[in-house]
């Protein structure tokens, strides 16, 4: 479910936030993790993600939409970011001309596209244009 409420401003840029941190400890958590559970602890590391690199379905649909679309860890996120997350991740940000940033997707939608047939398809829809 998209979060995203009717806003004048247009979306410049999407940012997509993995529930992870950008550090060696970070890195380190989240393999013990993945092992222990057997299942990526972050839904959005898994669609996006191949292994180590970016999944190639991934990069062919965030090549090819209309706006940006970067990404961001927990740990790199602005005042501003993080305000809009709200301290729930994964989520996707979206972040509009006027520089604000509002919550486009948050992370029961993104667990939701992680248990789909087709995960990227099931991401790339929520982050159409409304």
């Amino acid at each position: 479910m998209r979060e995203d409420r009717v806003d004048a401003a247009p979306v410049k840029r999407l940012v997509l936030i993995y529930a992870a941190d950008f550090t060696l400890g970070g890195a380190l958590r989240y393999a013990v993790e993945r092992v222990r559970r057997r299942k990526d602890p972050c839904a959005l590391c898994d669609i996006t993600y191949e292994g180590l690199r970016e999944g190639a379905a991934w990069k062919a649909c965030r090549v090819a939409f209309p706006v940006p679309v970067d990404a961001a860890y927990r740990d790199q996120l602005t005042p501003a970011m993080a305000e809009a997350a709200g301290g729930a991740f994964p989520c996707i940000l979206a972040e509009h001309a006027d520089g604000r940033f509002t919550r486009r997707v948050g992370s029961a939608a993104i667990e939701a596209c992680r248990d789909d047939p087709a995960p990227v398809d099931c991401l790339a829809g929520l982050l159409a244009p409304a």
